[in-house]
């Protein structure tokens, strides 16, 4: 019902990586090693060792019905070692019965060996190898396919693919688990497509940390962002949100974090915000959160709100509808118009600006909050006012 093609690579050489990454030339093959090593600058990726997916072929009358999903499960349950054959060793009968056709196999190649040696003598020369074999029915042959719980599992860092990116494909590679690492930001010429590659670390039988998978999707998330207002710019909104929401590492654990070398930022603080967001930045978006300004004022803040939102800056708590998200995405960081927007979502110009006036003002909260708690924290209070209050009352006797 579902064939996978599967490519195998990796293992490179850590010397050889940096000699071709250094002369800015890399060697044919291997395509998810050499891309991820050139992209990030690590030449320890390329050392190890993964399978990419060629294509996933499914039968015209059973597609859209999972088999597809269910083979690359399977067989990322292969590679990472968590297959176990639950069939028996066979009984009595079924050996006698393989002992008697193998007897019978051995008769028939004597025979056919008699032939062959008749047909060597005549001829006066001795034929080797596939020359000399002949073609006639067996009884038994290896069989063609066998079941994956018979197979012995290469030990593999990772499991990947690469397509262009549309946002079937897209949905499919991400419900198989995979994590995107690459995007290419010119569209493929026969195609009109960008072209990305998406990953899923095989921990268990490598016995690698896969800690690495967290910092790269860490980053790659950063440089989208970035990005978005450029060559991702003609990405459809609902790609784009799709996108960002499989680079979420926000549920991963400390110790994971830890591991990766990311850092947990968490909420921003007020120091920080200063350097982004002044007071009177704050106060135009108040302004607007009250309905009393239009959403023009305040679009030059909107690519900054929206790297922090869209990197959980804001904390864990603050969230936002899938309609308010899209707005912030598409003005904040793609620079499209609200008409643009309204098209796309299929949303009247009233409506969507509503939407997005509440977004404003539950970001206006969430960074006024945040000033103010700096604020608080700088007043004297609690055993800091204590200790000042014991100075001041040994000043008194002075």
């Amino acid at each position: 019902l579902a064939v996978v093609q599967v490519a195998l690579e990796g293992k490179i050489s850590r010397r050889a990586v940096e000699a071709q990454l250094a002369r800015g030339h890399r060697s044919a093959g291997d395509l998810i090693p050499w891309t991820i090593s050139q992209q990030f600058g690590d030449a320890k990726f390329a050392q190890l060792s993964g399978a990419r997916i060629v294509r996933v072929a499914v039968h015209p009358s059973v597609q859209g019905m999972g088999y597809g999903s269910r083979a690359i499960e399977l067989l990322y349950r292969f590679y990472n070692g968590d297959m176990m054959s639950l069939g028996n060793g066979g009984d009595e009968d079924s050996d006698d019965d393989d002992d008697e056709a193998s007897d019978d196999d051995n008769s028939d190649d004597d025979s056919d060996g008699d032939d062959d040696s008749n047909s060597n003598n005549k001829n006066g020369k001795k034929k080797n190898g596939i020359q000399a074999e002949k073609v006639a029915p067996r009884k038994q042959l290896p069989p063609l396919l066998l079941p994956l719980s018979d197979v012995d599992a290469p030990k593999l860092d990772w499991i990947g693919t690469s397509f262009g990116l549309t946002p079937q494909l897209q949905k499919f590679w991400n419900r198989a688990g995979m994590k995107m690492l690459y995007t290419r930001q010119t569209k493929n010429e026969l195609t009109g497509e960008h072209s990305a590659i998406m990953l899923r670390a095989l921990p268990k039988q490598s016995g690698v940390d896969d800690a690495w998978l967290s910092a790269y999707v860490s980053d790659t998330k950063r440089r989208f962002l970035a990005l978005l207002g450029g060559p991702f710019r003609d990405l459809s909104i609902r790609l784009a949100i799709a996108t960002l929401d499989n680079m979420a590492v926000s549920g991963d654990s400390d110790s994971d974090k830890k591991r990766s070398g990311i850092h947990k930022k968490g909420e921003i603080t007020a120091d920080e915000l200063t350097q982004m967001i002044t007071h009177h930045d704050l106060k135009r978006l108040e302004l607007y959160g009250r309905n009393l300004c239009d959403h023009h004022l305040v679009t030059d803040l909107l690519p900054c709100i929206a790297r922090l939102f869209f990197m959980s800056r804001f904390g864990d708590s603050f969230n936002l509808s899938s309609v308010q998200s899209a707005l912030l995405c598409g003005i904040g960081l793609q620079n499209r118009s609200i008409d643009s927007m309204t098209k796309e979502l299929g949303l009247p110009t009233n409506q969507a600006l509503a939407l997005f006036n509440k977004a404003m003002r539950k970001v206006s909260i969430a960074l006024n909050t945040i000033v103010e708690e700096e604020e608080k924290k700088a007043l004297l209070g609690g055993v800091k006012r204590a200790e000042v209050e014991a100075k001041v009352d040994k000043m008194r006797d002075v």
